[in-house]
């Protein structure tokens, strides 16, 4: 497991810093490593290999809201109609993007942006060096590249749906002029996503090794770009960025039939390959096992960020009760008193649903909540509320909810399924069988049902093509909810600004259990240009060839 591993990002902080002084000195180093004499061995190469993937982030990072945990997978579902920041955070990092506050001063905003850089420059220095080291397994360094091109990347492809146009560093960064560099074209940025991850399922292997789990296969990266696939089709057609005052966003380069099309065969691979599956349920505790610390790596995952306690790679979020726990509180229920909460009007649809079919996934993502004040006599509660609980963890003594081992998904065998089906049924024009038992596989497993066998009362049969895509829309909704799925979804169909707009704060829990204060100051903040967050203003003084995003000082 890379998080596991040896080394951590901190030695590949110094790599990088003792390269840039390498010119300026006339002795050769002996007693430290620099990216001279590092890159040298295959056991050196695994190790470089494995700080690529810190910039996914644990909390024990350098930058820590730039992490996935506390950033990245943060800023995927906040401000939209899933979830929004708690009223009454007083942490500013955390409000900022959920209700469309945020500036280019914005912490996260900056860490995000740094921390993706910085998982680049450890890509592009293995990419660089591993050509030039002799390995006894020609298969494994293939392998190596494979994971060093796949997570390039994808850390490229968190960049370009967050801030649109960026800076292309595809070498080490050895002199200013690689670090002065100007904002390249979203045809550009895709390319090179699309020409990464395309070499990396050439050379990836098709299954992880034993003690390596964490690490990319071929078959997850070929699910993720097939998602790149989907999101350069759904740009192209629903045109989030048109009227925007920014070069470098025309998207009229994607053939979007074709890339639907593509995105369709990719999942597919992934699909036919069978080295994946749903798990079964038939109650909402067999869903909650997709999630658990105790069934890891099971057959749903495809690829995931890795955790462990008691170390500086523990998770900080999905390891409590729901997003985060208040200090000095005592859940119970499985609830928890949150950084962010469910909105009221998505948990309202969800519960109506369960009512109505017997949806199971409802009470596991969104238990009610009780939170007891610590040394309340009698168990006084003091607080009730809703909680985002995808992964909960049972009360257990000297557990820290702050250093938790739980992994967090980053795709899962469920959003291939949808993916095929929304990606082939806009490809074809038309819902075909393909495309509705695709969906309604996921739905099966939702109502507790055998998810491959037909059902005459529960599958979804509509085949008005409008009808199904936005039943899809729906059913990624609840299937993928807390999961950072949300606002990609709400931006490439160009419903982010609508969505927010008209999401519904009138509703049963408006008086009761669950607080819209936050939505409503998102839907009196949210503007055109919130499609895109801006660039950092320190990386605007820094290089005075990168341009602000419009809407944005």
């Amino acid at each position: 497991m890379y998080s596991k591993n040896i080394v951590n990002f901190v030695l590949i902080l110094f790599l990088i810093l003792f390269s840039s002084c390498s010119d300026f000195l006339e002795e050769d180093p002996k007693s430290f490593y620099s990216t001279t004499n590092f890159y040298s061995s295959e056991k050196n190469i695994e190790i470089a290999v494995s700080g690529c993937y810190d910039a996914l982030g644990a909390t024990g990072q350098p930058t820590v809201y730039g992490s996935y945990f506390h950033g990245l997978r943060f800023v995927g579902v906040v401000g939209t109609d899933e979830l929004m920041t708690n009223a009454g955070l007083k942490n500013v990092n955390f409000i900022a993007p959920s209700n469309y506050s945020h500036t280019s001063e914005s912490l996260m905003i900056k860490e995000i942006w740094k921390n993706q850089y910085l998982g680049i420059e450890s890509c592009n220095l293995v990419i660089d060096k591993i050509e030039g080291v002799a390995f006894e397994s020609q298969e494994l360094k293939e392998r190596l590249l494979g994971e060093a091109y796949f997570l390039r990347g994808f850390y490229y492809l968190h960049l370009v749906r967050l801030y649109g146009p960026v800076p292309l560093n595809l070498t080490p960064t050895v002199s200013l002029d690689l670090i002065n560099v100007p904002r390249s074209s979203l045809q550009e940025v895709y390319t090179q996503i699309v020409s990464d991850m395309e070499k990396a399922t050439e050379l990836l292997w098709e299954d992880v090794p034993e003690g390596d789990n964490g690490r990319i296969s071929k078959y997850a990266a070929k699910a993720i770009l097939s998602n790149v696939y989907l999101t350069m089709a759904s740009l192209a057609e629903h045109k989030p960025y048109e009227g925007l005052d920014l070069n470098g966003v025309d998207m009229s380069w994607v053939n979007t039939s074709e890339f639907y099309q593509e995105a369709a065969d990719l999942a597919m691979e992934v699909i036919s390959s069978t080295k994946y599956d749903l798990l079964s349920a038939s109650v909402s505790e067999d869903y909650g096992q997709i999630f658990s610390h105790n069934n890891e790596y099971n057959k749903e995952i495809l690829f995931d960020v890795q955790f462990i306690s008691g170390t500086t790679e523990g998770g900080a979020v999905a390891g409590n009760y729901g997003y985060e726990n208040s200090y000095g509180n005592t859940a119970q229920n499985s609830g928890a008193y949150q950084i962010a909460k469910p909105v009221g009007d998505f948990v309202y649809r969800f519960q109506q649903k369960s009512l109505q079919d017997g949806d199971i996934r409802y009470a596991w993502n969104c238990a009610s909540t009780r939170i007891v004040k610590s040394g309340a006599v009698g168990g006084q509660k003091s607080y009730q509320d809703f909680g985002a609980t995808k992964w909960q963890k049972p009360d257990a003594p000297g557990f820290n909810i702050y250093d938790s081992p739980i992994n967090f998904p980053l795709m899962r065998y469920a959003e291939v399924l949808l993916t095929f089906a929304e990606a082939n049924a806009r490809a074809k024009g038309s819902v075909d069988a393909e495309s509705l038992e695709m969906m309604n596989r996921v739905r099966r497993r939702a109502l507790g049902l055998d998810y491959t066998i037909a059902d005459v009362s529960a599958d979804y049969t509509n085949t008005d093509l409008d009808a199904f895509l936005e039943q899809i829309f729906i059913e990624r909704s609840f299937e993928l909810c807390w999961e950072g799925k949300r606002w990609y979804d709400l931006v490439r169909t160009n419903k982010l600004i609508s969505t927010i707009k008209e999401t519904s704060t009138f509703h049963q829990y408006t008086l009761k259990s669950v607080d819209d204060k936050m939505l409503l100051e998102a839907q009196k903040n949210i503007l055109p240009h919130h499609v895109l967050f801006p660039i950092p203003k320190n990386e605007l003084s820094t290089n005075p060839l990168l341009t602000q995003n419009p809407g944005y000082l």
